[in-house]
């Protein structure tokens, strides 16, 4: 009896020696994570990036298109008759007149087809003049004088012929030109139709430009519209809308309009490739951010502001980009202080410094 109760203190001892440890065992691996946590924290890297402040502002929705630099008319004059050329009247690069001569072809054989008209003209109403005084004294019957009055009207008609025929030989300038192109020299013999002088109208300019279907709504006749060509830096001319077509295009669905241009640049020319500029609309009151502060993300649009010294994430709505801006709809708040630069290495949450 006496030795079990000097073992009994003995056990307890150990005991509770072995609940100590246990705790305090568990009580280091409590603590390890958190330890661990604020490591974690203390290594953080921060991510430099500059801000700007979000506001409402006006942004003019502009669309630009090429255009093309024309002449008041381009016109290609053709021969009518085939013939040799006895004489041309103008070269290239040469300004001539309304009605001057730019070609002749040799007509020896249709103005002598004139003279002989001429003469059965002059015989047949030479013979005209008998008739009605027979026909005045009823000597002769009706039939036969309309038979004769049928042969002068026929002399007259091949008068007419001929003089259209010696007139093909010639080609006049159909108004106040430029010549731009002259693929024929004298002595040629040229067939029927053949292309011989370009000429141009330089008495005004227009622009020509194909406007996509969205957007052939904004552009409205007689309205003003600008362009930019680079034969004159930092001028903006205008042009009024002359034309608008009805259909568009069968391959790009664009549709054809002409501005006729009011005061041109001394620099501008025909074939110019210029730029236009239609106005849409202009937005008002609106939040307009740099489109390059716009992440893409799995389909949606991302921007990033700075919040309490961490990046926050915003998945932005926007209603147009126009140029290098976005209009957004929804996602931003006026005030918001909108990462503009360090953006594209940013996710939600990480610690970021503002730099100037």
């Amino acid at each position: 009896m006496t030795e079990k109760t000097h073992d009994r203190p003995v056990a307890g001892i150990v005991l509770w020696t072995v609940v100590a440890l246990l705790g305090a065992g568990i009580t280091v691996l409590a603590l390890m994570p958190r330890a661990k946590e604020n490591a974690v924290k203390t290594d953080e890297k921060v991510m430099p990036v500059r801000v700007a402040r979000v506001g409402a502002s006006e942004l003019p929705d502009v669309l630009t298109v090429p255009g093309r630099v024309e002449p008041a008319q381009d016109v290609v004059l053709g021969v009518e008759k085939a013939g040799r050329i006895v004489r041309l009247g103008a070269e290239k690069g040469q300004t001539v007149r309304r009605g001057e001569t730019l070609l002749e072809l040799d007509s020896r054989a249709w103005d002598a087809l004139r003279s002989r008209a001429e003469v059965e003209v002059r015989e047949s109403e030479r013979n005209m003049q008998r008739w009605d005084g027979l026909k005045a004294s009823g000597a002769v019957s009706q039939s036969d004088y309309d038979a004769v009055k049928q042969r002068l009207d026929l002399a007259r008609i091949s008068l007419r012929e001929a003089e259209i025929h010696v007139s093909q030989c010639t080609i006049s300038s159909p108004f106040d030109c430029l010549v731009e192109a002259r693929p024929v020299d004298e002595g040629e013999y040229v067939p029927e139709g053949a292309a011989a002088f370009r000429v141009l109208d330089m008495s005004g300019l227009k622009v020509k430009a194909s406007i996509p279907e969205n957007d052939v709504t904004f552009v409205k006749l007689g309205e003003t519209v600008t362009f930019t060509a680079d034969c004159a830096p930092g001028v903006v001319m205008t042009g009024k809308v002359g034309f608008v077509s009805m259909s568009g295009s069968r391959e790009s669905n664009a549709f054809d309009v002409e501005l006729a241009v009011e005061h041109p640049d001394p620099g501008l020319r025909p074939g110019m490739i210029v730029e236009v500029s239609v106005l849409r609309r202009i937005w008002t009151n609106a939040t307009v951010v740099p489109l390059n502060a716009v992440v893409p993300l799995k389909g949606e649009h991302i921007a990033y502001v700075a919040a309490n010294g961490r990046a926050e994430a915003r998945i932005l709505r926007i209603e147009r980009m126009v140029g290098s801006r976005a209009v957004v709809s929804s996602g931003l708040s006026a005030g918001d202080m909108l990462v503009i630069e360090g953006q594209r290495t940013l996710q939600d949450g990480m610690l970021i410094e503002e730099r100037p």
